[in-house]
């Protein structure tokens, strides 16, 4: 790089701004993580892939948000690793955005966690709302120096109390006054980062809890068939950012949580207090068997 280059990746300390990850699926309703790293907390708020994309921008899809009744909304829940340099900075937020129908308000905001990564407390420090139309605009909106309280974690919130859905896509947030173009990262750095919260043994595309023989398994054969319990190691893709929540499916059509395929599928499950990089998992089902598998995911979300 010459004397006067400057390098800009990773300034957007939003994960999966581009939408590109679904791990765990293109469709939920209620509190759930969807698309990877967003999330809502309003039970009656539908998330969902959309291939409806602003054009020439290098996307594939975007969020939809809807609801039913009350508030529809999203939120990302940003680790205070990544956030703890924003103690008495500007920040800058830019998304496109459109509704669906009509022209709704739709409110953004910035909040704090209230304990150090944990999120079930939340405070407001600023918001701002714009008018969407049914096509496709960039916005953009500088909010004054964050206060202290954002070494806690902080979290972006899309909302509004209208029900009428809307749609997103690249959304970034960076230090500073001023939009700067899309952040886009190489894929596999993209996906790594989501996998750091959540990571399966389903193959990325493929929605977890999905019946097939492209899924893969983890398991164990050992040659010869004993009804003693059968264990392996899971080895996660990355680190993870705290040791997770860890989940067995077997392999039924669809497969069943909490079970492990040994000799059959519904088999009783068991997996060790694990860590952040591998967790020790399989069957204690009595079922004379030479082999186990089962698929698996691992949340350590915020």
């Amino acid at each position: 790089l010459g004397p006067q280059a400057q390098y800009t990746g990773f300034k957007n300390r939003i994960i999966n701004g581009n939408f590109d990850f679904w791990q765990r699926g293109t469709t939920g309703t209620g509190a759930v993580y969807v698309a990877d790293r967003w999330a809502t907390d309003q039970v009656n708020t539908t998330q969902a892939r959309s291939t409806d994309v602003p054009g020439g921008i290098g996307v594939d899809y975007s969020l939809q948000v809807s609801a039913s009744t009350g508030t529809n909304a999203t939120v990302q829940k940003i680790e205070s690793k990544n956030v703890r340099d924003l103690s008495g900075q500007q920040v800058t937020v830019s998304f496109w955005a459109k509704a669906a129908s009509g022209t709704p308000t739709l409110n953004f905001d910035v909040r704090y966690a209230t304990a150090l990564d944990n999120f079930a407390s939340m405070t407001i420090m600023q918001g701002s709302t714009v008018t969407l139309s049914t096509t496709w605009t960039k916005y953009t909106f500088s909010f004054n120096a964050l206060n202290s309280n954002v070494v806690n974690g902080l979290a972006l919130f899309f909302y509004n109390v209208s029900t009428q859905t809307f749609l997103l896509s690249q959304v970034q947030l960076e230090k500073g006054s001023t939009a700067t173009s899309f952040d886009y990262r190489p894929y596999g750095t993209e996906l790594a980062l989501c996998q750091r919260y959540f990571a399966s043994s389903w193959p990325t595309g493929v929605a977890v809890g999905t019946y097939g023989t492209n899924t893969y398994y983890a398991g164990l054969s050992l040659g010869t068939s004993t009804t003693n319990q059968i264990i392996t190691c899971v080895s996660f893709p990355v680190e993870l950012r705290a040791t997770p929540t860890f989940t067995t499916y077997d392999i039924a059509n669809p497969p069943v949580s909490g079970k492990t395929y040994k000799g059959g599928n519904g088999k009783t499950a068991y997996a060790t207090a694990g860590s952040t990089r591998q967790i020790y998992a399989g069957s204690q089902d009595a079922t004379n068997s030479p082999e186990m598998v089962f698929n698996w995911t691992a949340s350590a979300e915020l």
